[in-house]
């Protein structure tokens, strides 16, 4: 554990995706960042630390992100909680819309629902302890990818605004490849680079 919060990656057989597990080691209570597909593993995990899924995040939604959505809101009960605009997207029904500012009570702490959009168009970030979760939004060295100049562009100006505003050491857990840091991600990221 680090910090507050207890947290675990989940690489995904789909589309080399990535799931995350947050939780507040103290009160038990555990988030999940997005399922591609039901994670493997994740239920021995729960059992294994006496963890209780409150809630299923998700960042964006397209399918190596949403697909095991379902199946993890029938084995745990877990609350989603997606955008609008992106359950439109996906045709899935969420139990709760977020927007930005929106904070997410777990455990002993909370998260910050932050929008990151361009990569889709309800794409969102969230803040929670040291980490910031960002589905596509960006990368290590990259960011997601967009349908035009205009939301590269509107996807651009959210990073700046709502995630390189978080201290540097802030560990930035994306939808897919390695974590990186915000500091890092300000400094040496080639698409903020001028």
């Amino acid at each position: 554990m680090k910090g507050r919060f207890w947290f675990k990656k989940f690489p995904l057989e789909v589309n080399e995706a990535n799931a995350y597990l947050i939780a507040c080691p103290l009160v038990r209570e555990a988030m999940l960042v997005d399922a591609g597909e039901y994670p493997a593993g994740l239920e021995a995990l729960l059992a294994q630390h006496g963890f209780r899924l409150r809630f299923l995040f998700l960042t964006h939604g397209h399918g190596d992100h949403v697909a095991g959505a379902e199946e993890v809101r029938e084995r745990h009960g877990a609350e989603i909680l997606m955008s609008r605009a992106d359950s439109r997207l996906c045709g899935l029904a969420p139990d709760r819309f977020v927007e930005h500012g929106e904070r997410i009570p777990l455990g002993q702490g909370e998260g910050v629902v932050l929008e990151t959009p361009g990569h889709t168009p309800g794409s969102l970030s969230l803040h929670i302890g040291e980490y910031v979760f960002v589905g596509d939004a960006l990368f290590a060295g990259a960011v997601g990818g967009t349908a035009s100049p205009e939301e590269f562009a509107r996807q651009v100006e959210a990073i700046r605004r709502h995630l390189f505003t978080l201290p540097d050491s802030t560990i930035v857990c994306p939808g897919h490849g390695p974590c990186t840091t915000i500091g890092v991600e300000r400094v040496f990221n080639g698409f903020f680079v001028e």
